[in-house]
């Protein structure tokens, strides 16, 4: 069984038994959420860029820590590491069903929204100092931390 599908059913046995609930977060700060390739660089700067992202995303990449994440959240990595191969600008929650913004958009976006994204590529910059206190990164991406730990 490859990889994807173990986790797939790994999730589908966790939300079952739990009900899901990770607290998660949907990037709303663009106005066209569809699911979309990018289109090949139009220009010199277009083309830097995306060799940016991609320098960016291997040293990324490096510092995900697996064991660290829970089974929902290695298909949330999973799912979105597949997007941002694929060039696309978001892709589906395994979860919610709800469109995500990837790191790759986020990136060429150029700067932080202030939403608290999930993929935010830039520290959450911008959010409010009450919202980002209550995220953390769990080496792949950003989550609610814990009650607990508010």
């Amino acid at each position: 069984m490859d990889l994807n599908v173990s986790m797939i059913k790994t999730f589908g046995r966790f939300t079952q038994r739990h009900g899901g609930g990770l607290g998660v977060q949907i990037c709303r700060c663009g106005s066209d959420l569809r699911s979309r390739s990018v289109p090949q660089p139009q220009n010199e700067q277009q083309r830097r860029l995306r060799e940016e992202f991609w320098r960016r995303e291997d040293v990324h990449g490096a510092g995900v820590d697996l064991a660290r994440l829970s089974a929902e959240e290695k298909l949330m990595h999973l799912t979105h590491n597949e997007a941002v191969k694929n060039q696309h600008f978001t892709y589906d929650d395994p979860q919610t069903g709800l469109k995500v913004i990837t790191r790759l958009r986020h990136f060429l976006k150029g700067s932080c929204c202030g939403n608290a994204c999930r993929h935010c590529v830039y520290e959450h910059q911008i959010v409010d100092k009450d919202r980002r206190e209550k995220r953390k990164f769990n080496t792949a991406f950003w989550i609610d931390k814990p009650e607990e730990e508010g």
